[in-house]
């Protein structure tokens, strides 16, 4: 027998070339806890050209798929899928992420309570948690005479580091073409990779001829390491240099020893030229029942935002500690997964094109809370997210659309002082970074600062932005429902 107490619920996805993450999206969603009869789920492809469209169409028929010809990033894409979308409620998932099978019934239940209240409730968000459990690696620099350092050395840098990877040669991928599975797995580590977190302790001082990030470490540094598979050893390298002869590096997980090697080289004795540093390559290995250590990391429970309009995520790489379960009120919901109430986008609009991709969630929120209505997070709604799985995080795009994006939904919808302060605070902030990499390369320096570039960039287009938005921005401001010191309310010092 039907449901009927449960709502038509319509799903979007956007995807571009992300036919990596598809088949782990649509197989939790063809899990979930939620009657399949109601749901309508709708893929808008932007373009790809990477098979995605094939793929879905033979393995998931029920998907409705919206081919884009080209790439309209994700606020037009899912503009495009909500015009197709048939439900009371619109649900919103990154490609690159995985649903609890509790992650919409909790979701329509946090809604159904809190319109039950007469809350003007627009939307509700799950807590993403980053896609992979991590295990807590403490790297420590020691003396091998086993005397201890002194508090001054505490505090300074004693060895860098590099290459620090899981060794995905060890796994027995077979000879020739892999299988899908195989092809999968490969992949997965390959991700992995990119997914380490380095807490505590590193410090980044530039690249080697080979593009890998050499960290400086102090005498206790922290990393978590993503666990691609449970059922098998964790094998790890590095290279390691050490500032000073004598020293030595220990490897420990909750404080027990796995790895310990002693300097091989008195980096005060070799061939390098002043300045280069004498790194030795190490392995080291995780027994698998140490991965019962593993634990998931928080990447969103919602968006705050700081008095400079700067965006941050509730929670960000904290443990999954299970913080109070009941649902509380943002500001903001986690872009990668909320739903909505149909009526907010009716009344609002959803997101503005010209925003392409970062920062139309919170200009979308913004504009809604304005209107009235209110969000709220929901940890019992569980989403696992590959973090920037569609997207390199500071690359040219990443940088552009950010910087432009954060200015543009300011002007859009902040308080005349508000805006101006932040405006003239960005163009005192680009023309000074112009003048100091202007006098960085008269003295034949080469500083690595793409940002500055698009900042000019966006100096120059921002007198464009605010023409072509000025009536947007009329708009908004005129039809706001509330005052200006509720969104003050929401602003925090970070």
């Amino acid at each position: 027998m039907e449901d009927t107490s449960l709502p038509f619920v319509s799903i979007i996805t956007v995807n571009f070339n992300g036919i990596f993450f598809l088949k782990t999206l649509f197989d939790s969603i063809a899990s979930l806890d939620y009657p399949q009869e109601k749901l309508q789920v709708i893929m808008v492809d932007n373009g790809s050209t990477d098979y995605s469209v094939s793929f879905v169409k033979i393995n998931y028929p029920k998907v409705k798929i919206l081919e884009i010809k080209k790439n309209l990033g994700f606020a037009g894409g899912n503009n495009a899928g909500l015009k197709a979308a048939e439900g009371d409620y619109i649900a919103f998932i990154n490609n690159d992420c995985a649903v609890d099978k509790g992650w919409l019934l909790s979701l329509i239940n946090t809604l159904k309570l809190k319109e039950e209240e007469n809350i003007k409730i627009g939307g509700a968000g799950s807590k993403v948690l980053f896609y992979f459990e991590y295990i807590p690696l403490k790297i420590s620099v020691v003396r091998i005479s086993g005397e201890n350092f002194s508090s001054k050395d505490n505090g300074e840098y004693l060895a860098s580091i590099k290459g620090l990877k899981i060794n995905t040669d060890s796994y027995d991928y077979l000879k020739g073409e892999l299988t899908s599975e195989e092809t999968y797995r490969k992949n997965l580590n390959k991700f992995a990779n990119k997914s380490f977190k380095y807490l505590s302790g590193f410090y980044d001082t530039g690249r080697d001829a080979d593009k890998n990030i050499i960290k400086k470490i102090r005498k206790d540094a922290v990393v978590w390491i993503p666990v691609a598979d449970m059922g098998r050893d964790l094998e790890l390298e590095m290279q390691v240099s050490f500032f000073e002869p004598g020293l030595g590096i220990k490897v420990s997980i909750e404080e027990e020893n796995i790895f310990y090697t002693e300097t091989t080289t008195d980096p005060s004795s070799n061939d390098k030229l002043p300045g280069e540093l004498d790194f030795m390559k190490l392995a080291l290995k995780i027994p698998v029942v140490k991965l019962k250590h593993s634990r998931s990391i928080i990447n969103s429970c919602g968006s705050m935002i700081n008095k400079a309009f700067y965006a941050r995520e509730i929670n960000y790489e904290c443990l999954d500690e299970k913080f109070d379960e009941k649902p509380f009120e943002v500001f903001a919901l986690p872009g990668s997964s909320f739903i909505i109430n149909k009526k907010l986008a009716l009344e609002t609009g959803l997101f503005d094109e010209k925003f392409f991709t970062y920062y139309e969630d919170i200009d979308l929120f913004w504009r809604a809370e304005l209107k009235g209505w209110r969000f709220f997070a929901v940890p019992g709604s569980i989403v696992r997210h590959f973090h920037c799985g569609s997207g390199e995080e500071w690359s040219y795009s990443f940088t552009y659309h950010v910087l432009r994006n954060r200015l543009l939904m300011i002007y859009r919808c902040c308080w005349f002082t508000g805006f101006l302060k932040n405006y003239l605070r960005f163009c005192a902030s680009a023309f000074i970074n112009l003048l100091y990499l202007a006098a960085a390369k008269a003295r034949g320096r080469d500083i690595q600062r793409p940002d500055i570039p698009i900042r000019i960039k966006i100096f120059f287009e921002f007198f464009i932005l605010m023409a072509t938005h000025l009536g947007k921005r009329i708009k908004i401001r005129a039809g706001a429902k509330i005052a200006d010191t509720a969104i003050k309310k929401w602003q925090q010092s970070f």
